[in-house]
């Protein structure tokens, strides 16, 4: 009677252990699945913050080349009408 009763319990103990194995296998998928899902967003979110900063880069590349040529513009008058000044001074 003893027998019969420890090999039922050995049994239902297995089945336990298979159990929580099968439920801690299937709870280490879903975790997986979530960190895969969160590495594809950073991904995507990555992608979209390089484009932003080159849009930005280009940007400002453009603003200094602008403010270098109104600056060369400026000082190219300021010369011209320095050479007229000096040319209306000559007698």
């Amino acid at each position: 009677m003893i027998a019969p009763t420890v090999e039922e319990q050995e049994a239902a103990s297995q089945e336990i252990a298979r159990n929580v194995e099968q439920a801690a296998a299937e709870e280490a998928g879903h975790s997986a699945n979530r960190v895969l899902s969160a590495a594809g967003e950073l991904s995507r979110q990555a992608e979209t913050l390089r484009g932003e900063v080159n849009d930005f880069t280009v940007f400002i590349l453009w603003a200094l080349i602008v403010t270098s040529l109104r600056r060369r513009r400026a000082a190219s008058a300021a010369l011209g009408l320095h050479a007229i000044r000096r040319a209306a001074a000559i007698p």
